[in-house]
């Protein structure tokens, strides 16, 4: 990845950067599924750490489902760097 191999410490998956690729306003209008499904595909194609900027609604927002998906994001990034390292 290009961010790699110039030398940065980690990403931003900035909420305008994540909208904009999904076509939409920086108006919170895409979900927090859409909005985790892109840090997904961020997050499987670095090694570096990734900070989200979710300070957005982000469509319906529902705490017990941010939870959830983050937490899932983490279990999955865990898994990933786990087996990355045993490569």
């Amino acid at each position: 990845m290009m961010a790699e191999r110039s030398g940065f410490k980690g990403l931003w998956a900035s909420g305008l950067s994540i909208a904009s690729s999904l076509g939409f306003r920086d108006a919170n209008e895409a979900s927090w599924s859409q909005l985790v499904e892109s840090v997904e595909r961020i997050v499987d194609s670095a090694e570096l750490p990734v900070l989200v900027d979710g300070d957005g609604g982000f469509g319906n927002f529902n705490p017990a489902s941010l939870h959830a998906s983050f937490a899932r994001l983490a279990r999955r990034t865990c898994r990933l760097r786990t087996a990355a390292s045993r490569r």
